[in-house]
């Protein structure tokens, strides 16, 4: 069960990066490309914060 929980994070961080690389692609010198970057991390740290706890209690 963990290992599918898991699975789905990572393929949600997967796919929020690929929107943001093409989004940088497209329109590198966009104004909001900082901001898209800056999200992108926050959204990131959280999932991989909650990947390590769900690693965690299945010790």
């Amino acid at each position: 069960m963990n290992d599918d929980l898991i699975r789905s994070y990572m393929t949600a961080a997967g796919m929020l990066m690929e929107d943001v690389s093409a989004k940088v692609v497209l329109d590198p010198l966009a104004p909001e490309r900082v901001g898209d970057l800056r999200r992108l991390v926050n959204e990131l740290t959280t999932i991989a914060d909650v990947v390590d706890a769900v690693r965690r209690s299945d010790g």
